[in-house]
């Protein structure tokens, strides 16, 4: 899960940041309409109607790319290395008579 994290970062951090700063001139309140004398406007009505929804997606797409890319391969490796450590702990108390078949059944589920 780490390496794979590992290998997919660039990309999903580059998709990532150029939806956020893609978004953020509609978050600013930007409106662009080359019909008028000034052909960009910030604070429109037009611009305040999409404000809160780019604002929206900016913060859950920027916390989704945080869970996905840092918290979820950490939390996936401590939980692996916490069941290796109970499994030779429970060794070192307990005499298995088949702790092989144990282990494997450990890390089957």
């Amino acid at each position: 899960m780490v390496l794979a994290s590992a290998v997919r970062f660039r990309p999903v951090l580059l998709t990532a940041v150029t939806t956020v700063i893609g978004l953020a001139p509609m978050a600013m309140g930007m409106d662009i309409d080359f019909s008028r004398d000034s052909p960009i406007v910030f604070g429109s009505e037009s611009g305040s109607f999409w404000k809160s929804m780019a604002l929206a997606i900016m913060y859950g797409l920027s916390v989704a790319t945080f869970l996905t890319l840092f918290m979820v391969p950490t939390l996936y490796s401590l939980i692996e290395d916490g069941r290796e450590r109970l499994i030779r702990l429970l060794s070192k108390y307990i005499s298995f008579e088949n702790s092989n078949n144990i282990k494997a059944e450990l890390k089957l589920n």
